[in-house]
């Protein structure tokens, strides 16, 4: 079981607010809040999806202001929200994220941040503005991700030991991005993948101790039973869903793809995690690269 008490799930759209995996949001609330209910009691969703929704949406991102103090309080919770990727990278700083980031980096709590998009070898973040693939996509490196959360207020976590992980406030960072682990090459040169840049940029600007997750394959969410219903319902295939995603009756539960078969990701060997640390950080302007 997790030791984390405040869980904060970022869904990131594209500028227009599209968002492949729209339909997923609740299930991934509906997991968390179920599975680990000792910490996690209570969660709100302030991310609005059309009702008719099956999978891929606009969505719009609703008003998170005092969502701190009125549904997660000073007990465990879960809290989803919406941010378009423009954001990070034009490192939007604002009252609403400035509260969120204070709540999960709480040093009184253990805090847990994921991230939902999607994601490429050599440490790219993108998404697309909508189904058409021939249509514009926009794209970032991950490193955004992290400068994003220190401009807006990101707390030190705290160690129980000197250069030990974190044990309160943000201890973990989950890339729940396809590839998230995965380095890519060019001209000959390593190209760093998102885990090492996240946790890189942690380690220069002195956050040390926070692990960053990810994995070398395609993430893949479980489909609720009411998912793959939907899905059948507007003419998706979900003849083989079952023996693809195994047990339906966990959805929302994070995973990966591979060899045609669904994975756990939670204490999965092929989990990649890079603990961030100042002993050895990439130099400042380096960071602002990454």
């Amino acid at each position: 079981m997790p030791n984390y008490e405040r869980y904060w799930d970022i869904h990131m759209s594209a500028g227009n607010g599209f968002y492949d995996f729209a339909g997923q949001i609740q299930d991934q609330i509906n997991y968390q809040t179920n599975a680990h209910k000792d910490k996690l009691r209570n969660s709100k969703n302030y991310v609005s999806v059309p009702a008719n929704c099956v999978q891929k949406a606009i969505i719009t991102p609703m008003s998170s202001s005092g969502a701190s103090k009125t549904h997660a309080g000073t007990t465990g919770g879960v809290i989803a929200t919406a941010i378009k990727i423009t954001d990070l990278a034009g490192e939007v700083c604002n009252d609403e994220y400035k509260e969120m980031v204070e709540w999960v980096s709480s040093t009184d709590h253990v805090g847990k941040i994921r991230l939902n998009a999607h994601g490429l070898a050599g440490g790219k973040i993108y998404m697309s503005e909508s189904e058409d693939p021939n249509k514009t996509y926009q794209m970032i490196y991950a490193g955004a991700f992290a400068r994003w959360l220190f401009i807006n207020g990101l707390k030190k976590p705290v160690h129980k030991y000197f250069h030990s992980k974190a044990s309160k406030g943000v201890t973990t960072i989950n890339l729940n991005l396809c590839y998230s682990a995965e380095t890519s090459k060019e001209n000959g040169n390593k190209i760093m993948s998102s885990v090492e840049r996240v946790a890189g940029v942690m380690g220069a600007i002195g956050y040390s101790g926070i692990e960053v997750t990810g994995i070398s394959f395609t993430a893949a969410t479980l489909p609720s039973t009411s998912l793959v219903s939907k899905l059948k319902a507007d003419g998706y295939d979900v003849s083989n869903v079952t023996q693809t995603y195994g047990d339906i009756t966990e959805g929302g539960r994070s995973g990966f793809m591979k060899a045609g078969k669904w994975f756990r990701l939670a204490h999965s060997e092929e989990k990649v995690s890079v603990v961030s640390s100042y002993w050895y950080p990439p130099s400042k302007n380096d960071a602002a690269k990454m």
